[in-house]
């Protein structure tokens, strides 16, 4: 009975072997297949540089696209537009005034030595009427000055405002990119762990087989596989996470088609 469920188990093993080698690719044999168009990318091969644009073009990216940025720039617009407002205020204070009346005018006239003494008559008039006229509150012209400055440094702030959101975007952009070229850096040290772990497990079920080592250690090394396994795939998921979170900072697509899922 104890015989013939150790060749039942020997049995399970060696199906598992033979499946797997039949319909599972590895890392390297993907690292070596030929793509046609540049837009592939495989992150085992290929430097990730080489495939999106130079840093200093996505930091010029990022700032155009920067929501915090094109609000600082319309403040800014304001700023300029209140400036010109304090120093040409003066104006409200000067004017010109005109009227113009087009009808029948009544007119009465008084006639010594006529009886009766009063003649009335009409006539039909157009009139017009211009006049200038200035006055400028003492208020205007002690405040004018300071108004004008207010506007200089309300403009000299959105300047530095600018300036220190530039900065920040910039560091952003460094960050995430050299995070982007980490996480690939990475990723092909696990994948060569994984690919010595994957021969490692391949040789210890022949082993196995052959009755050269105990089931203990069999599931020891299946285990140490299991950890390279799933520490390979967290790696692609960071490597995923770094390139996108690159393409929202910088509002554009790269599209490349990454071979590795």
């Amino acid at each position: 009975m104890q015989l013939l469920k150790t060749l039942l188990l020997k049995l399970l093993i060696l199906i598992i072997i033979i499946s797997s080698t039949s319909i599972c690719v590895n890392a390297q044999e993907v690292a070596n297949q030929q793509v046609d168009s540049s837009m592939y990318y495989n992150p085992l091969i290929d430097d990730i540089t080489e495939k999106i644009p130079p840093l200093e073009a996505l930091i010029e990216m990022a700032i155009q696209f920067s929501p915090k940025v094109k609000l600082t720039d319309a403040l800014l617009g304001v700023n300029y537009c209140d400036l010109k407002s304090s120093k040409r205020n003066w104006t409200k204070d000067f004017g010109i005034e005109g009227y113009g009346q087009y009808g029948n005018y009544f007119f009465e006239d008084k006639i010594e030595n006529i009886q009766p003494n009063f003649v009335f008559s009409t006539s039909l008039r157009t009139v017009f009427a211009v006049s200038v006229y200035f006055r400028m509150p003492a208020i205007d012209i002690i405040n004018r000055n300071n108004e004008i400055n207010k506007n200089k440094w309300y403009i000299e702030q959105s300047l530095a405002q600018r300036k220190q959101e530039e900065l920040e975007i910039r560091q952003d952009v460094i960050l995430q990119y050299n995070r982007l070229i980490q996480s690939q850096k990475l990723l092909r040290i696990v994948n060569e762990f994984q690919q010595y772990t994957l021969l490692q497990m391949q040789m210890a079920e022949r082993e196995y087989l052959n009755g050269d080592i105990t089931i203990a250690e069999l599931t020891r090394l299946k285990d140490i596989q299991m950890i390279r396994a799933v520490e390979f795939q967290d790696r692609i998921y960071e490597l995923y996470m770094a390139y996108d979170l690159l393409q929202e900072l910088i509002g554009v697509r790269f599209n490349l088609i990454n071979v590795i899922k």
